[in-house]
């Protein structure tokens, strides 16, 4: 991702925060719902943040981890719904496979 994609995502990510629109309205209601934008932009600045992704890595893919069958099966409206996601992310001409927890950071 070029440093002005990045700015353009980051700028993306924050308008609707700099002008109160709340994002909450977009949040899985249930633990299989894919993963929203803001989701999807969470977790590659999770690992910009924390240096396992560096400013010019090419996110590929970032997809829903999906819960045990067990914690899907016994969800009810309501529940805590922790996220988690899988990032393939290129840089430095290598291949990365991370997973980031939505939910704690």
């Amino acid at each position: 991702m070029h440093l002005s994609n990045l700015l353009r995502c980051r700028i993306r990510f924050l308008l609707p925060l700099a002008f109160g629109v709340s994002t909450a309205g977009n949040a899985a209601q249930h633990p299989l719902d894919p993963l929203d934008e803001t989701e999807i932009l969470t977790a590659a600045f999770i690992l910009l943040d924390g240096g396992a992704a560096v400013p010019g890595a090419v996110f590929q893919a970032v997809d829903l981890r999906e819960p045990p069958k067990e914690d899907v099966l016994a969800f009810a409206a309501g529940d805590p719904n922790p996220r988690s996601a899988v990032v393939h992310f290129r840089q430095n001409q290598k291949s990365y496979r991370s997973i980031v927890n939505l939910t704690e950071g």
